[in-house]
């Protein structure tokens, strides 16, 4: 909204609103949801893609600890089964929380080949425990159970677990998978933040929306945790223009 100079930080909780929204401006309410949930997608979708892209400097990590490697390869284990279930989450499923939207309609044929690949992956071997079938005979994890011969006379039952964490093929798809789906889902937080600005802008004027909206005032210190975390949000890029006026009470 445009305004006067106010005190820094402070802004309108449209989540926080949209509840109280919901009897007489039932469609602004619903805009709000569903703004929020494209931005929520979004930003799963740009976290597993740092994590990915941060791996190779984990990898390169674990090589050169060869003596032990065990923080390394388990760091990067983490990350890549966190971003897999980040991106199955952002792009699969839904919950009473976050709606998703439809993506997998967005994608071409190779695109939907790699992300039903990862889906049927955080499906068998990363949300459950299952094999996790990437290519070939290879697996994302499978378990032994053997009795060596090395020892013939001292015969004793050996266990083992082997997990996948540098699998390049599969991280320079998923990678690229991410940069796709990324922009896919910038498209739909731009598209639903227009309709959003959009229906507030047809409400100019109306003094009991306002109203609404004056009783969810929040301080951005307060939701960011500090000064500079709500500086840096309010330098950054914003969308949309709502007209109108904010009073400061």
């Amino acid at each position: 909204m445009k305004n006067n100079q106010v005190e820094t930080g402070l802004a309108i909780d449209l989540k926080a609103a949209a509840a109280a929204l919901q009897a007489e401006y039932g469609i602004v309410a619903r805009l709000i949801q569903q703004t929020s949930d494209a931005h929520s997608i979004y930003t799963d979708l740009a976290t597993a893609h740092d994590m990915v892209c941060t791996l190779p400097s984990i990898i390169q990590a674990a090589k050169r600890e060869a003596a032990s490697p065990n923080w390394a390869s388990n760091c990067a284990l983490a990350l890549l089964n966190t971003a897999i279930m980040l991106y199955v989450r952002a792009t699969k499923t839904s919950s009473r929380h976050r709606r998703s939207f439809d993506m997998r309609s967005k994608l071409d044929a190779q695109q939907k080949i790699v992300h039903d690949k990862l889906c049927a992956l955080r499906d068998d071997a990363i949300a459950h425990f299952g094999p996790g079938h990437l290519r070939d005979n290879l697996t994302w994890q499978i378990e032994g159970i053997f009795i060596p011969l090395d020892r013939p006379d001292d015969l004793k039952i050996m266990t083992g677990s082997r997990r996948i964490f540098q699998q390049q093929e599969l991280q320079d798809e998923f990678k690229l998978q991410l940069e796709q789906a990324l922009e896919i889902a910038k498209e739909e937080v731009n598209r639903r933040n227009s309709r959003l600005v959009d229906s507030l802008n047809s409400h100019i004027g109306d003094k009991q929306l306002l109203a609404i909206l004056h009783e969810h005032r929040v301080n951005l210190r307060d939701f960011f945790e500090g000064d500079t975390a709500r500086d840096e949000a309010l330098g950054g890029l914003r969308q949309g223009i709502v007209s109108g006026h904010t009073e400061h009470r």
